[in-house]
């Protein structure tokens, strides 16, 4: 019986060490490319007797470079290593003596079984990468470049050996791509958003595909903006009014607070249609359908772009936001017209724009088309200049029956006079690309 006993305490004690289930290794990123400099994160898990030793090399031809390794002697007999290893790794392969062409990162990771005789678990993994140090050729074509705050303008310029390219202001990053099919000439059409400082340098930037980038700056002179303010009186009457129309998007129970409510409805859900129209906007340019200024849309101007307005109710501020369009009064329900040849990428109900349409023109243009009662186009259709697509009215959070028109550059807003000007466009976009005086 007490050798049965031992028999069994043997068994239980020695049972991790027989097991025969190797390590888990993941890489984090799944790296394609190694660029000049790169990051990697070894994450190795070992769930039976633990870990007794982990490698991460990387060679190329008949060199192999030892990027970590670690060992875990056991401190006492049969005794279990560590369940987890996490490496982070800088690699730089010119440091290495590593040059541009396909190479292979290896980890492997052996466990402390007695499997094997003694060996040990072992699990090895293997990823072909290719190195690649040598950034993107570019060249910038523009001279210095003049803007206004909540303008637009155009880079150009020649890359060779990118998968992507643009012009970054501050945070913002805008992407460009082939002015005509096939050429080499490369346009991007890129804003200067309002709340961006005065002062923030500008990039033109190329990427490869293994990440390396190279950017050179771009001048830019600035002008500002000459933005109104612009002061909105609520009273009991025109709150319910608008919170009412609005009560569909409200969180529940907060319609019966009608300033709260409309605070909410003013800052928060016009923040939420603004990601929604950045994120239908902001995607990869599509090619240029677009060949000369916006048509501009009928009517009397009664808001402007970057009109600052304040909403007072019983004396106080209750709330402020800043007008991102410009609102053109016309007739009731008037035929609203495609400012521009493009793809409808949006149409239906938008929050504050109420019934709204958005238009991609192409290179990172788009239209909006907002207080819409009636909407004749549907989303992925493909329309031409001065096409109906719907009529005006008072849907959203609008006082009266108007047309609310905004521009887009990359998702961000515009000052749509800017694109209503033949003589801007030509000077600012079609001058710089080559394009020939007068197109259209």
């Amino acid at each position: 019986m007490l050798i049965a006993g031992a028999a069994a305490a043997a068994v239980v004690w020695l049972w991790p060490l027989a097991e025969t289930t190797a390590p888990t290794i993941t890489l984090e990123p799944a790296l394609d490319y190694i660029p000049a400099h790169v990051a990697l994160k070894v994450n190795v898990q070992e769930r039976g007797s633990g870990l007794r030793e982990v490698v991460v090399s990387i060679s190329q031809g008949q060199h192999t470079f030892v990027l970590a390794k670690r060992e875990f002697p056991p401190a006492a007999l049969l005794e279990k290593g560590p369940g987890t290893l996490a490496l982070e790794l800088e690699i730089s392969p010119l440091k290495l003596g590593l040059v541009d062409g396909p190479a292979t990162i290896e980890v492997m990771a052996r466990d402390r079984a007695l499997y094997n005789w003694g060996e040990g678990n072992i699990t090895r993994i293997e990823r072909k990468v290719v190195v690649d140090t040598t950034a993107p050729k570019l060249n910038v074509l523009n001279g210095v470049v003049y803007m206004s705050r909540g303008g637009s303008a155009a880079a150009v310029y020649t890359c060779e050996g990118a998968v992507a390219s643009g012009v970054s202001v501050g945070k913002w990053q805008f992407l460009g791509r082939e002015w005509k099919a096939g050429g080499k000439l490369k346009l991007c059409l890129f804003a200067w958003p309002l709340e961006v400082p005065s002062g923030t340098q500008v990039w033109v930037w190329a990427r490869d595909a293994a990440g390396n980038t190279t950017r050179l700056p771009l001048a830019v002179r600035l002008r500002p903006l000459k933005a109104p303010l612009f002061k909105i009186r609520l009273n009991d009457n025109l709150l319910k009014r608008l919170v009412q129309r609005m009560a569909s998007h409200l969180p529940p129970g907060l319609a019966s607070r009608l300033p709260t409510a409309f605070k909410w409805i003013n800052e928060q859900l016009r923040k939420a249609n603004h990601q929604q129209i950045r994120a239908v906007t902001s995607q990869a340019p599509t090619p240029r359908r677009w060949k000369g200024a916006l048509l501009r849309p009928p009517g009397a101007t009664t808001a402007l772009f970057g009109e600052r307005r304040v909403y007072i109710y019983g004396g106080e501020v209750l709330t402020r936001s800043v007008h991102l369009g410009v609102d053109l009064a016309h007739t009731s329900h008037c035929i609203i017209k495609a400012a521009g040849a493009g793809r409808i990428i949006f149409a239906g109900p938008l929050g504050i724009y109420g019934n709204c349409v958005i238009v991609d023109h192409g290179l990172g243009l788009a239209t909006l088309y907002g207080h819409l009662w009636q909407i004749t186009v549907k989303e992925g259709q493909q329309i031409h200049r001065g096409q109906p697509i719907g009529r005006s009215d008072s849907t959203g959070l609008a006082l009266g029956d108007h047309l609310h028109f905004s521009v887009l550059v990359g998702g961000v807003f515009v000052n749509p006079r800017e694109w209503w000007d033949p003589s801007w466009v030509q000077a600012h976009v079609l001058a710089p690309a080559g394009a020939s005086t007068g197109e259209r």
